[in-house]
């Protein structure tokens, strides 16, 4: 007579079949005689481990041979002087030490020959690059832009290009930006967290993933205060507009989509330093700044390169 005085009860018949049965196991469930906490024990194990069955399904990271990773590296052939001195060093660490550190991950990589002045047509004013006019661009102060700087806009645009052309993740990393080994799993993991972001988050962002200041590279890390950063997920913040040190562009990530927002900007933009742009896009709010996190653990400027 175990359970006759539930099935008399006046109540929902799937409660009764929680007391009486277990849905889960009829062949192992507790007999009717048994009483009713056995079955109640019995069915609610039964429930966690369809749950937790459940949840090691559901995917933690995305397989990166979906993401690729393009490197600004410039040509020591196309300089002299000081600064082919400085940057041929820079394609033989991207080439040895980088890029089989990226490969190991999964992402496949390759190097972007960076433009040099001498590889645009400068006029008053405007310059012109593969077929195309573009303006010259000042500072805040006013100052004519570098012409080092206009160049490496032009290689993280042809980047953007290739990104929206293959349809592909895009890491986009410059020539000194340093992982230490350590890293390199959470850096993975970063990486494919971002893409499960709900897409008015992703698609319209840039994941940051620069933790070191250029001005002092290897010794002084950014710093986003509590205070200055907005939840928009368990693993994610975004800086909050009061909090702006966006500086320096050795290494993020995009999707597709905000590489098109990027390029359509640029395109359309005096050209001069990219950090600068970037804060620009995101004071208007034409994008938004993510970072991870736990940002200093990631890429930082390479302290004999930079």
């Amino acid at each position: 007579m175990g359970g006759d005085w539930i099935r008399r009860l006046s109540m929902p018949k799937f409660i009764k079949m929680l007391f009486l049965s277990n849905p889960f196991d009829k062949k192992n469930r507790p007999s009717r005689s048994q009483g009713i906490f056995p079955r109640i024990k019995a069915s609610g194990a039964k429930i966690a481990e369809h749950l937790r069955i459940l949840c090691a399904r559901t995917p933690k990271k995305l397989p990166l041979a979906q993401v690729q990773a393009k490197i600004i590296a410039l040509e020591a052939e196309k300089m002299t002087g000081e600064q082919a001195e400085r940057y041929a060093p820079r394609k033989k660490y991207v080439q040895n030490i980088l890029i089989p550190q990226l490969v190991d991950l999964g992402i496949s990589a390759s190097i972007l020959n960076g433009i040099v002045p001498k590889d645009i047509h400068q006029f008053e004013g405007e310059f012109c690059f593969r077929g195309k006019k573009f303006t010259w661009g000042r500072d805040r102060q006013g100052i004519l832009a570098d012409p080092y700087q206009v160049c490496l806009a032009l290689g993280h645009m042809m980047i953007w290009e290739e990104c929206i052309k293959t349809e592909k993740p895009t890491l986009v990393l410059e020539d000194d930006a340093f992982l230490e080994s350590k890293n390199q799993n959470l850096i993975a993991r970063t990486i494919s967290e971002f893409q499960f972001l709900p897409p008015s988050l992703s698609q319209a962002s840039i994941l940051y993933l620069q933790s070191t200041c250029p001005w002092r590279p290897g010794k002084c890390l950014k710093s986003y205060p509590p205070s200055s950063l907005l939840k928009v997920d368990r693993r994610f913040f975004g800086i909050s507009e009061e909090w702006k040190d966006v500086s320096g562009t050795a290494a993020y990530f995009i999707n597709p989509q905000t590489a098109v927002i990027l390029l359509k900007y640029f395109s359309r933009s005096p050209l001069w330093n990219i950090d600068g742009m970037f804060d620009d896009l995101k004071t208007k709010g034409i994008i938004k700044i993510l970072v991870p996190k736990k940002y200093k653990n990631n890429f930082k400027l390479h302290p004999e390169l930079s």
